[in-house]
């Protein structure tokens, strides 16, 4: 369901997000699909590393930091959740999906594929992958004995870490690969 941007410039949906009952304040991770109508200035997120992907086909102009940018559909922008961004020029909504990063809880990339032949999906032991859809539709072998799973046009799946998933079809993927640090905890310190 979509929810409004924490500036009320655009609208958003979760697609994922860690630890699954996490708020926009609280998440290690979150993946999302966001719809800009027309020029906006995007959240400030202190703490967080973003990536942004343009769904549209004309692609989106950001300003970031003073810089004018264009990206092209599907193409990966990165960028520090502090920084000032604005898309500009835009006289239709557009769609862009998102990864964004607590840097003190987690790492991770984003990068997009095109499908055309069967590609495994092996996460290592501490690595989850998002598999997003972008175009076409994708099938996922399923375990010995079971059918396999049809993904089409936005729809997602998590390979969880240690999981193998092979994807097949012709599609254009998204791939966010996302592993929560390893934070040791604090002991409790009683002051005297």
């Amino acid at each position: 369901m979509p929810v409004a941007w924490r500036n009320g410039g655009g609208w958003t949906s979760t697609v994922a997000v860690a630890p699954p009952a996490a708020t926009m304040d609280d998440f290690d991770w979150r993946v999302s699909i966001a719809t800009i109508a027309g020029d906006s200035a995007f959240s400030e997120f202190a703490g967080i590393d973003r990536y942004l992907v343009p769904l549209s086909a004309a692609g989106l102009d950001l300003t970031i930091d003073g810089t004018l940018q264009h990206i092209s559909q599907y193409e990966v922008c990165a960028f520090p959740g502090e920084s000032l961004v604005s898309s500009t020029g835009s006289a239709e909504s557009s769609d862009d999906l998102n990864l964004m990063l607590r840097r003190t809880a987690a790492t991770g990339s984003l990068r997009v594929e095109r499908l055309t032949d069967p590609l495994s999906v092996m996460p290592g032991p501490d690595e989850s992958v998002l598999v997003v859809v972008l175009e076409g539709e994708v099938e996922i072998d399923g375990a010995p004995g079971t059918d396999s799973l049809a993904l089409g046009l936005r729809d997602a799946m998590l390979v969880a870490p240690g999981q193998s998933q092979t994807l097949r079809g012709e599609a254009i993927v998204a791939f966010g690969s996302t592993a929560v640090r390893n934070i040791p905890s604090v002991p409790d310190i009683t002051v005297t």
